[in-house]
């Protein structure tokens, strides 16, 4: 039993796993996914040659599916058009908010004029003020500043070595890419064989969210829908061709719940297991399923290549960057298909269909934009977090083992929900502007739920018709540790019964109201 489901039993981390590592970097199979190739035309210069350089030591395993090579040549122009309109629009933005800054304080100026007039009848002062903070004595001020951010963005944009109107003639990152690879590229894959895969994901993968790509279920064209499916059915006919023992690493920053299986209380997410079970299955291989960064710190660790700090950030930002620019793209064709069916005037499936598409693509879209606003993260969530584990500790007294300590909901979203609470503490939040930071999920309520089961100050209730929830303070309710660590013990299958049993017993002796 436990080597049947091992996939779903591993835990992370210790010599073994950091051995098995060790051969999947030097022996494996490695594809990267669309996203990876095209974040080199996202990269500043000197982090993309470390990169390359990183997958130059790898070119002999590299292996290019069709499908990403075919989704890398096709949408190269996008992403060189998205970076080229930055910057583009960079100039006319500055301009658009010091325009903005200046008539905050023509209205900052106004606002203090007004309070001389109602409480000192003072008409003097109010005149003085118009006559000393005009338009042009705020756009004096603030001149050379403004100079600067236009110079600085100027330098950006001559130093950007892609231009949209040469992509054709003079990418130099083409032919980087097709040298790393040389003969390493798929074939294209059968028109039937390609029409009966695309079949087998809408009609029975996807509507029972076999990873991956069932996140892609309401994407334009069935076609579409099926592409991550398509790499993965090229990825498992490559590796039963590879000697053995078969390796594969996947590379790709693609982290939603068709490729990642959600967190839960007690695991962080991870890779779908069952992924790893059908590739072994099907081909007899083992996977590693990598982030772009993971991938390219594993290379440093155990293959030496020489990647900085600042070049780490640099790939977390490139990719987030391709995500939010596919996304937002997708945004925008998903109304425009929409417009088009009501326009028509007709009720139709494909109607339905498009107001769907656009449903899950606006909500990722506003998702990306509002966590780009939150990306720094919340100091204060990771704050209230130690307090609450100090805590524990505190009153346990090593009378519990220190395992069932652990303080759960820290994902990424529990983060991000406890931001905007804490951006608007004080004030109701209403449960939609919530929704918008896990992309309209339905769980949106019960993830902002397992705050308050911490002891965070949340409260939730009706206002008008919906919802809402408000941060009243950092204080934290600690008579609810009790029941974190008993669910913590609770969940542990390992234990015997009369094990437990004598756990929550010393638990319940514990009093956890005295004191701080």
């Amino acid at each position: 039993m436990l080597h049947q489901y091992r996939t779903w039993l591993q835990r992370p981390g210790g010599e073994e796993d950091d051995a098995q590592h060790r051969e999947f970097f030097e022996n494996a199979m490695i594809v990267l996914d669309t996203n990876v190739l095209l974040s080199l035309y996202e990269l500043h210069a000197s982090a993309r040659d470390e990169v390359i350089d990183a997958l130059a030591r790898v070119q002999s395993r590299l292996w290019l599916p069709y499908q990403v090579g075919l989704e890398f040549v096709r949408r190269r122009h996008a992403v060189i058009a998205a970076r080229t309109r930055s910057l583009s629009e960079a100039l006319r933005d500055v301009d658009k908010r010091f325009i903005a800054a200046r008539q905050a304080i023509i209205a900052a100026r106004d606002e203090v004029g007004q309070l001389y007039v109602k409480y000192a009848w003072n008409y003097e002062i109010t005149q003085e003020l118009s006559e000393s903070i005009t338009q042009q004595s705020v756009d004096a001020a603030v001149s050379a500043i403004k100079q600067d951010l236009r110079q600085r963005v100027k330098d950006l944009k001559d130093k950007h070595d892609l231009a949209l109107g040469s992509i054709d003639s003079d990418d130099h990152i083409l032919p980087i890419v097709a040298d790393l690879y040389g003969n390493q590229v798929a074939a294209p894959v059968p028109p039937e064989t390609v029409r009966n895969r695309v079949t087998e994901a809408i009609t029975y993968r996807f509507p029972n969210e076999i990873p991956p790509g069932f996140s892609d279920a309401t994407k334009g064209t069935d076609l579409n829908r099926a592409g991550d499916y398509l790499i993965w059915e090229e990825i498992i006919e490559r590796a039963r061709q590879l000697p053995e023992p078969r390796r594969v690493i996947f590379v790709s920053s693609d982290g939603k719940e068709d490729w990642y299986e959600p967190a839960e209380p007690g695991r962080a997410a991870r890779p779908w297991p069952m992924l790893s079970d059908e590739l072994w299955a099907r081909a007899g291989a083992n996977l590693r399923i990598l982030k772009s960064a993971q991938f390219f710190e594993g290379a440093h660790r155990y293959l030496d290549a020489q990647i900085s700090t600042t070049t780490y950030k640099e790939i977390d930002r490139a990719t987030e960057t391709l995500e939010e620019s596919r996304v937002h793209q997708e945004a925008v064709r998903a109304v425009d298909d929409l417009r088009t069916h009501l326009m028509a005037g007709e009720f139709s499936e494909e109607l339905l269909d498009s107001y769907l598409n656009v449903k899950r693509v606006l909500a990722e879209s506003m998702q990306a934009v509002v966590q780009d606003q939150l990306s720094d993260g919340c100091p204060a969530f990771h704050e209230l977090r130690e307090k609450l584990s100090l805590f524990m500790a505190s009153k346990i007294e090593e009378r519990i083992p220190e395992k069932y300590l652990r303080v759960p909901y820290g994902s990424r979203i529990h983060e991000d929900l406890f931001a905007i609470l804490y951006q608007n503490i004080g004030s109701p939040v209403p449960a939609g502007r919530l929704r918008i930071v896990t992309g309209d999920s339905v769980h949106t309520e019960r993830r902002t739920r397992e705050l308050r089961e911490l002891g965070f100050n949340i409260d939730a209730r009706k206002q008008g018709s919906e919802d809402v929830y408000t941060l009243h303070g950092l204080s934290l309710d600690h008579t609810l540790v009790r029941s974190i660590i008993g669910n913590n013990v609770r969940r542990d299958s390992a234990l015997s019964t009369s094990d437990r049993e004598e756990i929550l017993r010393i638990l319940g002796d514990i009093d956890f109201d005295a004191g701080d």
